[in-house]
């Protein structure tokens, strides 16, 4: 059997691939794994299948350093996140084959715009898949504390946002004292996702008043981190208020959107915490103020009323002294009259006791010529007292006589 080398296969490859690809055409895939070396980048492309998400092509590209410079001096700071593992993208290739090498891309340009609607695409199922399930409100429902004291912070301890919004909550104008913890995350980068969602669990619940998620500026690459299901879910089921500050002017991530309080800086997330506590002191000011409008108007009321009170005391009392002084006046005559004609019956009921008892006085008996017997010094009142033999003595009006008793008849 006739065979050929491996060279000439190869070599017949090459030349089929010439003649089929002669010109630049644009390829969509995954980025798998990417690498640098000497200013030229070495990517490794695949596709995976709708359904199972299995890779079912798969092939290696490359970017020398001059087309880079010349791609990134077109599209900006942006190249570099697009060339990140996980990153879709649609490149401007030349399909090239090596007798050594073998197949490959060599990338001349790349399309941002493909990306970033990947991106959109992908995020906008997200929130439709939140919203399907019911976890779209779930941390908006959740209660801010009137004072926020307590704040949890996930940032990344280098994040130029995390310290301005330490400074900005420190210098505040009212003098707030803030208690502060940061629970350290990677901020961009593949890491973001997984690092974000564990210290959302990881952050007490019952030590802090709420949760900040912090960034600042970066691209609209940067941002896609933040368009996660999985951080998405922990804020719906986070049991405090999530508040977000990732520091874009005009894009708002899913993050974002899932969060209690989302603003667009560090800064102005700082602001409104600040605003907050500031605008319920101004309504314990006001409330205080209109206590003492009311206390005052209580106090001014009552005093009037104490006033027309007391002179209604003040005139019901005269008038009742007055009466009662009539009376007093009237009861007055009454009890002298009274008190004359009872002393005048008085006087005659003792007149005519005064004058029984004159006519009862042993004296004026005596002086009717009646006598009083007495022996031993008693008053001989019956016979039987009278004994023969006893010494009496006789009481006349004019002297006494005294007598032995010889013989006694009864």
């Amino acid at each position: 059997m006739e065979s050929i080398s491996l060279y000439e296969l190869t070599e017949y490859i090459q030349r089929v691939v010439a003649l089929n690809f002669t010109e630049l055409i644009w390829v969509h895939f995954e980025l798998s794994q990417v690498s640098s070396s000497r200013g030229h980048w070495y990517l490794d492309c695949v596709e995976t299948g709708v359904t199972d998400n299995q890779v079912i092509a798969q092939m290696r590209a490359v970017i020398w350093q001059s087309d880079y410079l010349r791609i990134f001096e077109k599209h900006g700071p942006i190249l570099r996140d697009l060339l990140k593992d996980g990153v879709k993208i649609s490149a401007l290739a030349h399909v090239n084959f090596h007798t050594r090498y073998g197949l490959q891309l060599k990338l001349i340009d790349i399309d941002p715009s493909y990306t970033i609607g990947e991106i959109e695409l992908q995020r906008q199922a997200i929130i439709q898949q939140l919203m399907d399930e019911g976890l779209f409100d779930f941390n908006r429902e959740l209660f801010i504390p009137e004072i926020i004291k307590r704040i949890a912070i996930i940032s990344s301890p280098t994040a130029a946002g995390y310290e301005d919004f330490k400074i900005h909550l420190r210098d505040n104008p009212y003098g707030y004292t803030f208690h502060t913890r940061l629970f350290e995350a990677s901020m961009q980068g593949q890491n973001t996702e997984a690092e974000v969602c564990a210290q959302l669990e990881a952050i007490p619940a019952d030590r802090f008043d709420i949760i900040v998620i912090l960034r600042g500026g970066g691209s609209r690459m940067d941002l896609s981190a933040f368009d996660s299901y999985d951080i998405a879910v922990k804020i719906a089921y986070s049991s405090l208020p999530v508040l977000t500050g990732i520091g874009h002017e005009k894009d708002i991530s899913v993050t974002d959107l899932m969060a209690n309080t989302n603003l667009k800086t560090p800064t102005a997330l700082a602001n409104f915490i600040i605003d907050h506590n500031a605008e319920f002191e101004s309504k314990i000011i006001e409330l205080a103020n209109a206590i003492s409008r009311f206390a005052t108007m209580t106090i001014q009321r009552e005093h009037a009323h104490l006033a027309q009170v007391t002179y209604q005391l003040k005139y019901s009392l005269q008038q009742n002294i007055l009466a009662q002084l009539s009376a007093l006046d009237i009861l007055w005559h009454k009890i002298s009259h009274t008190t004359k004609q009872y002393l005048n019956d008085a006087h005659t009921a003792i007149a005519q006791i005064q004058s029984k008892l004159t006519a009862l006085d042993p004296r004026q008996v005596l002086e009717r010529g009646y006598t009083l017997s007495y022996i031993d010094g008693k008053k001989l009142t019956s016979i039987k007292y009278a004994r023969a033999g006893s010494a009496m003595q006789t009481v006349l009006k004019d002297g006494i006589i005294t007598s032995k008793i010889m013989k006694t008849n009864g």
